[in-house]
């Protein structure tokens, strides 16, 4: 556990510097003025792509283009996998991902970023603090103390909410609501 603590120390440090040379400007957006979105999420569990293919599709409903990109526990994924993802991998010692998904993933410039998943994942972190989105959405993490910078849109879950569905729910309410018809 120590070994894990000094790691994940040397990468706040790296990320603060590289977020911080990055220059992003990050800006309020409403979600009917969102033309791209980007989706990040734990997708070790299959039922939360399930989640997230319906929320996605949605969102082309109303004529958005959305893109994801999950991040699966593991060294090896199976073939059958037909969305865009990386896996254990990818991620470097520092927990820095990198690989073709990850590199297309960073280079697009989103309106709205939602970070699916309601705990610190070192990787899909990485990712929503690098991000060029002009404004990003996560869940309230109080023990790592970079969220205020990674997210300008903070939701609070509370207990109850660790599912994808519910994380989703709660983002699209929280969402329509800054646009008034909350």
């Amino acid at each position: 556990m120590a070994f894990y603590n000094i790691r994940l120390a040397v990468y706040k440090r790296l990320l603060k510097r590289k977020w911080a040379a990055a220059g992003n400007v990050h800006h309020s957006v409403l979600l009917r003025n969102a033309e791209k979105i980007g989706i990040l999420f734990e997708a070790s569990d299959s039922s939360n792509f399930v989640a997230i293919q319906h929320f996605s599709d949605a969102l082309k409903k109303e004529g958005k283009r959305v893109d994801v990109l999950g991040y699966i526990d593991a060294k090896h994924t199976i073939d059958l996998i037909n969305h865009p993802h990386f896996n254990r991998k990818s991620v470097g010692f520092f927990f820095r991902p990198h690989g073709n998904e990850v590199d297309f993933f960073l280079g697009k410039d989103f309106d709205i970023l939602l970070y699916v998943h309601p705990l610190f994942n070192p990787a899909l972190f990485y990712l929503s603090l690098m991000s060029k989105a002009r404004m990003r959405v996560g869940p309230l993490l109080n023990d790592f103390p970079l969220a205020k910078e990674a997210f300008e849109f903070m939701i609070n879950l509370g207990e109850g909410n660790t599912d994808v569905r519910s994380l989703l729910e709660t983002y699209s309410k929280y969402l329509k609501m800054m646009e008034g018809n909350g």
